[in-house]
């Protein structure tokens, strides 16, 4: 897991970084965190909350630009072992979805339920356990997640992939090369990303249709959950592309703007995921929902976010 840095990814991005470095790509977490991107349709006929995306690219073709193809596939009922010892032997790590609430190395054991992978990264022959990496980091109301090594059984494995309830259940992902490691260009990047905030966020008003959804729906504990969720995934994104901002050569990409990122739209959003955080554990002390958290979204992130976009824009034209 060494030259990764996976402390702002999630639970799934994490671990395809850590096989991508394993697989010789350098700054691998760049692949995720050269993102930044707000999209969010509110479908009310919808039976489930709805998240916001992300990323303008489906996930297997922002790995095709690491030169990997991500392939997923189903294990089919009673061939685990045999699935992942033929896997190993020809040589491919597998990263496994299940439920955390029976991860016993995790926090979340026996407390909440999440989607969450694991790499299968071996199996040791003596004792038959199965050698695992979880690269999440995170922190929790129990204590912080670290990135470990593990050896659990394949009972334990076996429940976690079984007992998970979302479309992802005996789901796991397998990486290959493909092809060499292509780029764009840090500017076309920035560019592209900034014409899809001005797009998504400023004409199509994303963030405002996100904090009007989730305000109606914010005494439901499950839509709260996915609210509080979707604001820290969002929080996280942002940090990893001031992150990518940081690192990257570009001529537009001045200590200036780089710190303008952090002010106006980091700070902003870890604010916004921190007071969501309160109202969830706090909601049954109010007579009537606070409306801090989705004004901050509506009045301060999403202008700055458009305006921002539009700066970088402007920043480009002048350096053609």
């Amino acid at each position: 897991m060494d030259g990764v840095d996976t402390s702002n990814l999630d639970c799934i991005h994490d671990n395809i970084a850590v096989l991508l470095h394993h697989g010789g790509i350098l700054n691998a977490d760049h692949i995720f965190a050269s993102t930044w991107y707000f999209d969010f349709i509110a479908d009310e006929t919808a039976v489930t909350p709805i998240v916001p995306k992300l990323d303008y690219l489906a996930l297997p073709e922002r790995i095709s630009y690491a030169g990997f193809e991500l392939t997923e596939k189903k294990f089919r009922e009673g061939d685990y072992i045999s699935t992942i010892t033929d896997l190993l032997a020809q040589g491919n790590p597998l990263i496994v979805f299940g439920d955390a609430f029976y991860m016993p190395w995790l926090h979340y054991y026996s407390r909440e339920h999440h989607e969450h992978t694991i790499i299968i990264a071996g199996i040791n022959s003596a004792t038959k356990k199965i050698a695992i990496i979880d690269a999440f980091q995170n922190l929790t109301p129990w204590g912080t997640i670290h990135r470990q090594k593990k050896e659990i059984s394949l009972t334990v494995l076996i429940e976690a992939i079984e007992k998970l309830q979302t479309t992802k259940r005996k789901s796991y992902y397998l990486l290959n090369k493909i092809g060499p490691q292509t780029s764009l260009g840090n500017e076309i990047i920035m560019n592209i990303n900034s014409e899809r905030i001005i797009q998504k966020v400023g004409e199509e008003q994303t963030i405002s249709k996100f904090s009007s959804y989730y305000k109606e729906r914010f005494m439901s504990r499950e839509y709260l959950d996915q609210f509080v969720y979707s604001c820290w995934l969002t929080a996280r994104a942002r940090v990893n592309y001031h992150k990518w901002m940081s690192y990257i050569d570009s001529k537009m990409n001045t200590v200036s703007l780089i710190n303008e990122f952090y002010e106006t739209i980091v700070k902003p959003w870890n604010q916004v995921s921190t007071f969501a955080y309160v109202l969830s554990v706090k909601l049954d002390q109010y007579d009537r929902l606070p409306t801090s958290c989705f004004d901050l979204l509506e009045k301060r992130v999403e202008p700055a976010e458009l305006a921002f976009a539009k700066k970088c824009l402007h920043l480009n034209d002048t350096q053609k």
